[in-house]
């Protein structure tokens, strides 16, 4: 009988009109509008410096020499999207590779990777995925190119430079892993410039004494990218571009090993096809270059 019940305590209402602090509250006539506009351009990029090197010593039962290998690569990035009907890309891409050549009589470095490309699309939506699509891309390189133990310039900046443009039709897929894009372009000009003349304009396929040369054709192209893994991914590009006498076939491809944010391997395969140039010794009119290497890489 003498056990108590314990009284709940009744809440209190009265911080509900406690006064709050103004420290931070500015007056009306300093008071300030943050409009927030909508940005549909998304820009960016990624760069990558590759080494690679083999040592051998003079007296090796074998044979060979000694190399040392630099590559350099940047891309840059501005695409504009208004999430209704246009997108307009825009790309540069750079690389630039330098070897070593001790048994070269004429030279101590060589370059073996060579390419400045810049690529712009315009694309107006049609349906779902399909979009009317104007391209243009111009493609050169930035250093005198020679062969082994030859002091012959084989190409320079702008000899040759390509500038290609196209109407079509451009098919797009966008998924979290995958990104592609092919384009199908049946009316394409390209126009071939050497400016150099120091450079053979017949070996790249110019009539002997012209600078340029004009070709209408069709061309396809696709690009691809590819997030196999985390830490591995697949860059491709492949370009069919024919003026119905002469075909040129390029198919660019970049395996990327990443091992942190800062650290990266790269395989580097550029297979090319064009009878439009002189072949080689052989009569082939396919070339291919690769590189792999490690080294640094930063995207931004």
């Amino acid at each position: 009988d003498k056990i108590t019940k314990e009284k709940k305590p009744r809440s209190s209402v009265l911080k509900l009109f406690a006064s709050e602090s103004m420290k931070y509250v500015k007056p009306d006539d300093e008071a300030e509008v943050i409009i927030h506009k909508p940005n549909w351009w998304v820009t960016g990029g990624s760069g990558s410096l590759q080494f690679a090197q083999n040592h051998i010593s003079d007296n090796w039962y074998n044979g060979g020499e000694s190399t040392h290998s630099l590559l350099g690569n940047l891309q840059l990035y501005a695409n504009y999207n208004d999430r209704e009907k246009w997108q307009w890309e825009n790309l540069l891409d750079a690389k630039l590779g330098v070897i070593s050549a001790p048994s070269d009589e004429y030279h101590n470095y060589l370059i073996n990777n060579d390419q400045l490309r810049i690529a712009s699309k315009l694309g107006l939506q049609a349906v779902n995925r399909w979009y009317y699509t104007l391209t243009t891309e111009f493609k050169t390189q930035f250093c005198n190119g020679y062969g082994a133990n030859d002091s012959t310039i084989n190409a320079a900046f702008l000899s040759p430079a390509d500038w290609t443009t196209g109407i079509g039709m451009d098919y797009k897929l966008n998924k979290p892993k995958v990104t592609l894009s092919v384009q199908l372009l049946p009316l394409t000009y390209t126009m071939k410039i050497v400016t150099n003349p120091e450079v053979d304009e017949t070996a790249l396929g110019l009539e002997e004494g012209h600078t340029t040369k004009h070709d209408f054709g069709s061309q396809v192209k696709a690009n691809l990218t590819w997030n196999i893994f985390s830490f591995v991914t697949v860059t491709s590009r492949f370009d069919y571009l024919t003026s119905y006498e002469t075909v040129r076939i390029e198919w660019e491809n970049t395996f990327k090993f990443i091992l942190n944010r800062y650290l990266s391997a790269t395989l580097y395969v550029y297979g090319r096809y064009d009878d439009g140039v002189a072949p080689a010794e052989n009569g082939s009119y396919f070339q291919i270059n690769e590189n792999l290497g490690f080294g640094l890489n930063y995207t931004w």
